[in-house]
């Protein structure tokens, strides 16, 4: 995929990935890529891994900068 994006610069990272199984997910490394998305355009870090995996986006990516998630926080309450 790096490639198909013209992205040579892989910088070396620390962080340790696992999937949902608990099974280790080789990391080559972590890039720095403008992404626009909602009209914000940001530099947004990836993490660079071996193998077919989905694209996720984390929380803070998601929901902080680019607004693709809105929390709400309410209390429900239940009168018996």
């Amino acid at each position: 995929m790096c490639r198909k994006l013209g992205i040579t610069d892989i910088k070396k990272s620390t962080l340790m990935l696992k999937d949902y199984s608990d099974k280790k997910i080789n990391n080559i490394g972590k890039v720095d890529v403008k992404c626009k998305m909602n009209g914000i355009t940001k530099m947004t870090e990836f993490q660079v891994v071996e193998g077919n995996y989905a694209p996720i986006l984390g929380l803070e990516t998601s929901a902080n900068e680019f607004k693709l998630i809105k929390r709400l926080n309410f209390t429900r309450y239940a009168f018996v």
